[in-house]
């Protein structure tokens, strides 16, 4: 099915002072040096990578590091051959290493092909795959599937319908590929974003030049576990929408963010959010920018069910031509703060995540170097927050994160002391195992959910008290 979205333009109102940066760290040499993915480390600290022209022995390389929870280096490994290589994606793997994943030019058995690389915790490669034909072939995002094994997503000209199609690609624990999947017409399709649903399939986000008339249309592709088309829709209006980062939300929907271009005028991009039901029906959508360009790379969901856009602006800021961008919004899409950061220089963040301590890292570039910025906490009040409080009613908040992988944390209120019953149900209502039973007194409470020996998949946790029950649903993501 395909669904056309009217898009709506709503300009940024900021509610709450934003939160302060706490400190900046780059990363490079003589030379341009970029970040495109960043995540948050077991240890408290960051990994960071993309590609680096200033260290590489021939053009340019996989550039992989590893910092404390300070942003300070730890070690680095550079993955290059003879010609360009580029790392789009990473993640920390299960055994508490990394899966890199994104081009080489260097080796496999085309112009370019996807490449993943698997290293250990301190660096050592475990093993390397190539996956292409005679086209060239990228990958843009990587997750570490529910049986161990990798999913990764990007474009090929090698196979597929026309120019450039989705290419979804599913390989084993050891990256031996086991089944691909194309999606796309005749023009160009491409894919920058993959999560794994809780039902075991996979929703791809991206853009379509060849279901749009002219121009280019974001477009969201959901499959089931053998990767296998269920429904895709794209969603845009006039000129150019395309999404470059995608969530499933805690509500089983997906929030899709990028660009809106509205064509003919050079300077007038914004960053665009859309929010779709589990089935991909468009709900709403918000478009934040001024008079220059914005662009949105990185989505996040935050614990009171709003969302954290991380991307640049030429519109606001002070430095530079352009600078980092984040903006953080309600759950309806409308914005709260917003805050940039860069020098005299073009910065950019790629990728974005929310900390342990509530606060934000943006990583991209600062000084044509690989940066890392870190903010203090969120002003916005969250769930997750421990404070004393006293309620005249009882009060269940979102489990936070959700989805969630191995476990996620429950918190409520009490108005008075009570019988406290948390009991966690599979998809189909059967019990599975008891969280909570006991008498608590009044305040805030809150239980960890581990799901670590559970299966991907749709779970249900009940809570009760002798006066009060309410079901939530848990989204477990391997």
């Amino acid at each position: 099915m395909i669904a056309l979205t009217i898009i709506l333009a709503f300009l940024p109102f900021v509610a709450f002072t934003q939160p302060e940066l706490q400190w900046t760290r780059t990363y490079g040499g003589v030379r341009s040096d970029e970040c495109y993915s960043m995540i948050q480390t077991t240890d408290g600290g960051y990994a960071i990578a993309g590609r680096t022209e200033s260290f590489n022995t021939e053009n340019l390389g996989f550039w992989f590091i590893k910092t404390d929870a300070d942003g300070d280096s730890l070690w680095s490994l550079i993955i290059d051959g003879e010609n360009r290589d580029e790392c789009h994606s990473i993640i920390q793997t299960a055994d508490e290493g990394y899966a890199l994943a994104g081009f080489t030019m260097s080796f496999g058995s085309g112009h370019s092909d996807m490449w993943l690389v698997k290293i250990d915790s301190v660096g050592e490669i475990i093993w390397s795959q190539t996956y292409g034909g005679e086209g060239g072939e990228r990958c843009f995002s990587i997750i570490q599937t529910s049986d161990g094994g990798y999913a990764l997503a990007g474009e090929t000209h090698s196979f597929g319908a026309g120019e450039w199609d989705m290419w979804l690609v599913k390989t084993n624990s050891d990256g031996d590929s086991l089944w691909s999947r194309t999606f796309g017409g005749r023009d160009e399709d491409r894919c920058y974003s993959i999560v794994q649903t809780g039902d075991g399939g996979f929703a791809l986000a991206g853009l379509t030049k060849s279901f749009r008339a002219q121009g280019t249309d974001m477009w969201l592709v959901k499959t089931d576990n053998n990767g296998d088309s269920l429904w895709a829709y794209k969603y845009g209006y006039r000129n150019d929408e395309e999404c470059y980062s995608m969530i499933q939300c805690s509500d089983g929907g997906f929030a899709l963010a990028g660009k809106y271009d509205p064509g003919g005028v050079s300077w007038d991009r914004d960053m665009l959010l859309l929010k779709t039901d589990e089935e991909g029906d468009s709900l709403w959508s918000r478009r934040f920018g001024g008079s220059g360009n914005e662009y949105c790379q990185s989505i996040k969901q935050t614990p009171d069910g709003g969302y954290a856009l991380g991307g640049w602006t030429t519109s606001f800021g002070m430095n530079g031509t352009s600078d980092m961008w984040l903006v953080r919004t309600d759950t309806n899409g409308d914005s709260l703060w917003s805050l940039t950061e860069g020098r005299n220089t073009a910065d950019n963040c790629y990728s974005i995540v929310q900390t342990e301590d509530g606060g934000y890292a943006m990583a991209g570039n600062i000084l044509n170097d690989m940066s890392l910025v870190k903010t203090e906490s969120d002003p916005v009040s969250v769930p997750n927050r421990e404070r004393p409080i006293s309620v005249e009613h009882f009060i269940l908040l979102p489990a936070y994160p959700n989805p969630f992988n191995n476990s996620c944390k429950l918190s409520y209120e009490l108005p008075f002391n009570n019988q406290v019953s948390i009991v966690l149900h599979d998809g189909a209502g059967r019990y599975l195992k008891e969280v909570v039973n006991q008498n608590q007194g009044a305040g805030y409470h809150n239980c960890l959910i581990e799901a670590s020996d559970l299966p991907a998949g749709v779970y249900f946790v009940r809570f009760s008290t002798n006066q009060f029950e309410q079901n939530q649903k848990l989204l477990l993501i391997r």
